[in-house]
């Protein structure tokens, strides 16, 4: 939820993304140093330093992203074996390492990219959208409000079935249990209780996630 609440807005200044970047690394690389020293193994931990790849890659753009995969990989090689000394990162393993940690960003920006025009399509959509299991609501987009009058917390407090007129939750329920639960949607029609409480044909679309 805290990842679709980030990717779903605008990213914040790139100041911000410079200030969390450099604490990202500053942690990373006390927690390496210290698992290292308290396990007293090398090289079991430096994986951490992909974590805060995958933060600013994901909230970030790719520009901020790829100077923070540069700078991981550095650390990385500086002290995923930490103590022993390493001077610079010169060996093919090293450029490897900043190999790997730029095509993590790469993938988790164009991930969080994705993310953020689904979740700009279902706010925007003008088509009622939800995702519920039989017992609750889980989500539904800003169109049931005009459409049923109810606002999205008492949509997201009650089962679905309370939205189900009662004589047709039967109906509904043979029909969803009818479904192949397979990716290709399948259209059912049923009624629904508006917050009037007057009964309302729906035409859904529904495939199993």
């Amino acid at each position: 939820s805290r990842l679709r609440m980030l990717t779903g807005r605008t990213a914040p200044s790139l100041r911000m993304g410079i200030a969390v970047a450099a604490s990202f690394l500053i942690v990373e690389t006390l927690a390496v140093c210290s698992l290292n020293v308290a396990t007293s193994t090398a090289g079991c931990f430096a994986t951490l330093y992909l974590i805060g790849v995958l933060a600013i890659s994901t909230v970030w753009g790719f520009g901020l992203s790829a100077v923070m995969s540069i700078a991981s990989a550095i650390a990385f090689s500086y002290f995923r074996d930490w103590p022993t000394e390493r001077l610079a990162p010169g060996e093919l393993e090293d450029w490897i390492s900043i190999s790997v940690f730029l095509i993590v960003a790469l993938v988790a920006n164009a991930l969080a990219r994705q993310a953020r025009e689904g979740e700009r399509f279902f706010n925007l959509s003008p088509d009622m959208m939800c995702i519920t299991e039989a017992d609750r609501v889980i989500r539904v987009n800003p169109a049931f409000v005009p459409t049923l009058g109810y606002s999205l917390e008492d949509l997201a407090a009650q089962p679905f079935w309370d939205l189900v007129v009662a004589e047709d939750r039967d109906n509904a329920r043979v029909q969803l249990g009818q479904l192949p639960g397979g990716a290709d949607p399948v259209r059912f029609q049923n009624q629904v209780t508006s917050r009037d409480a007057s009964p309302l044909w729906v035409e859904w679309n529904v495939a199993w996630d």
